[in-house]
């Protein structure tokens, strides 16, 4: 009776809090899986290429120069560290390291490991992280012992160096001998040259013609030339020569390594999966089991759907992709194919499915459809917040646009709009003035919602003020967002069809390329080869997916660095910890367009892999078919707030702007919710009406 009982009473409990119950298991099974994974600890070091500063030493005048220039341009240049990466990654390389004897365990490593495929076993031990702005290299190798590790280490660097210096002594001994080859060609024919002009002076001892003395003069003249062509050969052989003789290190080691103290996975991670299977598995059962009870009906969305959205944008740039011109763009790699379909077949179903267990608003198709075109109702908008940020959009807008053109002038007229762009990116020092731009961007998202329940002139403040913001950074971003968001509701009310789309988006594509011009300096229009429109959609709509190839797993400093920088800010904020943060412009990549966007893909990729593309996938899926069950449901902050999600869909192709837009998306979600609730009232007026 009393197990009975007992078994009674949990099953209660289980039924009451459901949610409790599954977290817990699941954090216990988490716990478990990460205990008896196989942890591995990663050993790191820092090196610095070399190869410049022996240039200079030898002659060479210009800090530019790179062996790349010496031989040719076709030829990678042994001082590039993507040389390095190359190297690191090879079968080769990984050879080398399998026959190195560890100290440790007296015996190589290669047998240590015991696998069948030890070369990539050895290959997936090392990794780094480059940086093209410090021409500098971070290169860690995991083991499951600590020692081992460092020790192996140890052994990268070593075969790294010795390799780098023997590629380099042969391109060197290349260039010495072509300089030779050279030299003694300039020699010959300055011998042959001086000859020829000394036996026309014994002939014409006496020159008693002007014509005699022209072809004289000549004579000397080419000498003295072919004499200046043997004196630069002769010195560009004396510096070949210089360079292979000199006994040097490729790269210096500036960050040594030391045994590393920490495992390479991380418990939180394991904990926060554990969390998020557990919630949406009860959720989606228990949605599951409540539209089993009500009448439903299969609705696909619509062309606004989020499935769609993504479906429509990745298809476009795939086809735009066949068209490409080889000159301008590499073509993606196995790599991007497979991250892809992994993030549109789990995107895909995460937010259809969202969307389809969440209880709608009417009991039939027609009415849903109805409700998602009808206007934002009156009695869902606050009409003391939206005139509150009004006033300050008013007042604080004048005031930031001063502010940054002060800032401005400081540097002169020349290159206005190029300065503009590089305050927005660099400059922070503009306090309370920055919530200009967010206000904005809330203020005309319901405003646009909102019309024609308000004033024409109130909306058209809020695109202004929008707008202004967007022109005085240089920021093609919030001029799309004013266009995206007029368009998107335009079309949710039935007043343009796709076609007109398509239209307006082929416009938007050359107004961008003009706005892309103004951004430039004079300086860089001058010194580029091509900024013809074909060249501006390859480096702005194709090349990210291209750019997305070029990257590797990053050695992060902590869990999700790249993915979840805005806990690490609070965190850091409120003396948590110390945390590094990525700079806001990524590097630029050559593909072999210049570019430093990398699709949504990018974060999830860089700390989680494909693994994390998958689950960010279905996390994006979730939040997207949410948010958009809400604005078919006729939310007023569901719709305003999926219009901004499905603008960050339409850009997916070009970078991520959720996880990764810092504040500004948290400032966003919570003066959009300001505006669209109804739940507290701030009235100068007795039974005032909304909006």
């Amino acid at each position: 009776m009393y197990s009975c009982g007992t078994y009674i009473y949990i099953m209660n409990t289980v039924r009451r809090h459901p949610y409790v119950f599954v977290s817990i298991i699941s954090l216990l099974a988490a716990v478990l899986v990460w205990w008896f994974t196989p942890k591995e600890y990663g050993a790191q070091t820092k090196i610095y290429d070399e190869y410049k500063e022996t240039d200079l030493s030898v002659g060479l005048n210009s800090l530019n120069v790179t062996v790349r220039d010496l031989i040719g341009s076709e030829n990678k240049g042994i001082n590039d560290v993507e040389v390095y990466c190359r190297i690191l990654k090879s079968y080769d390389f990984a050879r080398k390291l399998a026959k190195v004897t560890v100290p440790a365990i007296s015996v190589e490593y290669g047998k240590y490991l015991g696998e069948k495929d030890t070369l990539d076993a050895i290959k997936d031990n090392v990794s780094y992280k480059l940086s093209t702005l410090e021409q500098s290299l971070i290169i860690q190798f995991k083991d499951r012992d600590q020692l081992v590790a460092a020790q192996m280490l140890d052994s990268v660097t070593t075969i790294l160096q010795n390799v780098i210096t023997e590629k380099r002594q042969k391109a060197n001994n290349a260039l010495l001998v072509n300089a030779a080859a050279k030299r003694e060609r300039a020699k010959k024919n300055y011998e042959v040259a001086i000859a020829k002009y000394a036996a026309f002076v014994d002939s014409n001892a006496n020159p008693t013609s002007a014509s005699v003395a022209k072809v004289q003069e000549a004579l000397l003249e080419e000498a003295n030339n072919l004499f200046s062509i043997y004196s630069k050969a002769n010195e560009e052989y004396v510096r070949y020569d210089l360079l292979q003789k000199r006994s040097y290190n490729s790269f210096a080691v500036v960050k040594c390594n030391s045994v590393p103290l920490h495992y390479t996975s991380y418990l939180i991670g394991y904990v926060l999966f554990a969390l998020f299977v557990s919630i949406c598995s009860v959720k989606g059962y228990r949605l599951y089991k409540e539209r089993r009870g009500r009448k439903h009906f299969v609705d696909f969305g619509g062309a606004s759907s989020p499935w769609c959205i993504t479906l429509v944008v990745w298809s476009c740039l795939m086809f735009a992709m066949i068209f490409r011109d080889p000159t301008l763009l590499n073509p993606p790699t196995e790599m991007f194919y497979t991250s892809i379909v992994l993030w549109l077949v789990f995107f895909t179903i995460a937010s259809f499915v969202t969307y389809t267990l969440l209880p709608c608003s009417g009991n039939d198709i027609n009415e849903v459809r109805k409700s998602a075109a009808s206007p934002i109702e009156l009695k869902n908008i606050n009409r003391a917040m939206f005139y509150f940020f009004l006033f300050l959009s008013i007042v604080i807008t004048p005031l930031y646009l001063k502010k940054i053109m002060e800032v401005v002038m400081m540097f002169g007229t020349d290159d206005l709009f190029k300065n503009m762009r590089d305050l927005a990116v660099y400059g922070n020092d503009r306090s309370f003035l920055n919530y200009a731009v967010v206000i904005n961007e809330t203020l005309m998202i319901v405003a646009l919602w909102a019309y024609p329940n308000i004033k024409r002139w109130q909306l058209f403040v809020a695109c202004a003020g929008c707008l202004l913001n967007s022109i005085a950074i240089m920021e093609k971003g919030g001029i799309l967002l004013v266009v995206f968001s007029i368009i998107f509701i335009l079309y949710q009310r039935s007043y343009i069809k796709v076609r007109t789309i398509v239209i307006i988006g082929v416009s938007i594509i050359f107004l961008s390329y003009g706005f892309n011009m103004l951004r430039l300096s004079e300086d860089e229009l001058n010194s580029s080869d091509d900024y013809s429109l074909f060249s501006f959609i390859a480096c702005y709509l194709l090349s990210p997916p291209v750019a997305y190839c070029t990257l590797t797993r990053e050695i992060v400093p902590q869990f999700g660095a790249h993915t979840f920088p805005l806990v690490y800010l609070f965190m850091n904020k409120f003396g948590m910890g110390s945390y590094v943060f990525f700079d806001r412009l990524q590097e630029f990549v050559f593909v072999p367009v210049s570019t430093n966007v990398y699709t949504i893909l990018q974060p999830f990729y860089m700390d989680f892999g494909q693994f994390g593309v998958a689950v960010f996938a279905v996390i994006y899926g979730i939040l997207t078919g949410w948010a958009y069950r809400m604005m078919r449901n006729g939310s007023a902050f569901g719709k305003c707030f999926y219009m901004y999600l499905a603008y960050a869909l339409a850009l997916q192709f070009f970078q991520e702007y959720i996880f990764t837009g810092n504040l500004h998306i948290i400032q966003l979600i919570v003066f959009l919710f300001l505006c669209t609730q109804d739940r507290f009232r701030l009235s100068f007026k007795k039974n005032s009406a909304d909006i």
